[in-house]
């Protein structure tokens, strides 16, 4: 109620300064509304961030205790675990009869257990930079004292924000940090860690296996691009395989198509829809979800030099179906069509591809939502159930016949990457779909929702980790079939 939510707020004076710009005001703020959210649920947040001497915080965490008899506790913050349980447990110890009775009583909602584990995991992230006189910090340790069995919730909701926060991570990384060899190391580096079957596709092997789209692109530069594949056996038979094929491009200059430096800016992060779909992927794994997965990962940058694509170059997808390139900034097409064409010749029996595709999504749909397009609408009506859990915000847009016609205008190749005077969001869609053909399929352009230029309730500006949690929560439900 809310005169229970105003007593909670009054229990954080002293502790907190209540001001707008403080992290930590503004952390515990967040947690006060994310906890404290059903009367049913009762759960209690103290922070003691703020108070550095160790009485003062026992004063503070027994003082709170003496005001709510009967509510589980959960002490967050940088907190002593060897102090704190054993003044728990003895306040416990020392209720009334009743009151205990009461506290045993209490049920904590699995879905609120899972979503404080991660929610408190992706709103203390912070990013790993390159200052040479960073602040050190403590680490927030937690003590969750609670009769109920929600131990396996907490550490799924866990699971989720450390897989979110690593897909932020590899999105904040700037491009000379996080080239294609890099992307591919780290992701070796965790399928190797799981014993899973990862290879990842060299230049020549892109070659001999007409890869036209990634070498294309690839042209420009001086990285070598790579086409990363992970294989995740959740059951006894590998059918019924979901790709995640994420978008891989680690700096985008547009090519000879040559970005305007305001729109350069936060180039870095064009390797987005990579990011979340090895986010997502992860979580699959560390679960141990009994599902298939394959996580195909096109990458490489697109940069400029006297080998570059230029408009007018016809280059030959894997797929055998030829393109002519009257945009070179409309790359991430281009990559994707030879990691969905591998998807499927892998086995691949539904596609989830993510990609920061097109600044035209954000003029149709702003920084908060995400564009989808599908080609079937029963499997975008499950993906919209998880949305829905994770309040991960997704829009279906439209995608006629009318849309693929207009692709065929090119006089000399099959596809024109990039029609002109045409809607540039449901062009790109369009261009997918080409190359996934019959295989269902849901395209998440992400390009607004990648990353925030403010920070918020669920962590600072730069990248959000969009997506991990849907893509990951419909995992689990398809798991339950």
């Amino acid at each position: 109620t809310a005169d229970e939510y105003a007593a909670i707020q009054n229990m954080f004076a002293g502790v907190l300064q209540n001001q707008e710009a403080d992290p930590n005001y503004q952390f515990n703020k967040f947690l006060v509304e994310a906890l404290y959210t059903n009367p049913r649920n009762q759960m209690l947040s103290v922070d003691v961030v703020k108070s550095a001497d160790r009485q003062e915080m026992l004063k503070i965490a027994k003082s709170m205790m003496e005001n709510a008899a009967d509510y589980t506790f959960v002490f967050v913050g940088n907190v002593d675990t060897e102090v704190l349980k054993p003044l728990v447990e003895q306040y416990i110890a020392s209720l009334p009869g009743n009151a205990k009775k009461a506290t045993k009583k209490v049920k904590l909602n699995k879905s609120l257990a899972m979503g404080k584990g991660t929610k408190t995991d992706v709103s203390t992230y912070k990013m790993e930079t390159y200052k040479t006189e960073e602040k050190a910090t403590t680490p927030v340790n937690f003590f969750i004292h609670c009769d109920s069995q929600i131990t396996a919730d907490l550490n799924r909701g866990v699971i989720y924000g450390e897989a979110t926060n690593s897909a932020r991570q590899l999105l904040n990384e700037p491009g000379n940090m996080l080239t294609a060899t890099d992307l591919a190391n780290t992701i070796a580096t965790f399928a190797n860690k799981n014993n899973l079957d990862v290879r990842i596709i060299e230049k020549d092997e892109m070659e001999q296996l007409g890869m036209g789209g990634i070498l294309g692109v690839n042209q420009g530069s001086t990285e070598p691009p790579k086409m990363i594949v992970v294989k995740y056996q959740g059951t006894s038979r590998y059918d019924n395989v979901i790709a995640l094929v994420g978008k891989g491009i680690t700096f985008d200059t547009g090519g000879y198509c040559l970005k305007p430096r305001s729109s350069m800016d936060g180039m870095k992060g064009d390797m987005g829809g990579a990011a979340s779909a090895f986010g997502a992927f992860q979580i699959a794994v560390r679960l141990k979800l009994p599902v298939n997965l394959l996580l195909v990962i096109p990458s490489t940058d697109n940069m400029i030099s006297g080998n570059a694509m230029k408009p007018g170059d016809i280059l030959t997808t894997m797929s055998g179906k030829t393109v002519e390139v009257t945009n070179t900034d409309a790359e991430g097409r281009l990559i994707l069509a030879d990691g969905i064409t591998f998807a499927k010749h892998l086995g691949a029996s539904k596609i989830i591809n993510l990609a920061t595709l097109t600044g035209a999504i954000i003029s149709a749909l702003g920084m908060d939502t995400t564009g989808v397009f599908t080609n079937n609408q029963d499997f975008l009506n499950d993906f919209q159930k998880a949305a829905d859990l994770t309040n991960e915000y997704i829009w279906q847009m439209p995608l006629f016949s009318r849309d693929q016609e207009a692709l065929y205008n090119s006089d000399v190749a099959d596809l024109n990457n990039a029609p002109l005077g045409k809607p540039g969001a449901i062009m790109a869609a369009a261009f997918l779909k080409e190359f996934v053909e019959d295989t269902p399929w849901i395209h998440l352009d992400i390009a607004g929702t990648a990353d925030t230029k403010a920070a918020y309730d669920l962590g600072p500006k730069g990248g959000t980790g969009v997506m991990v949690r849907t893509i990951a929560t419909y995992l689990e439900l398809q798991a339950k079939h």
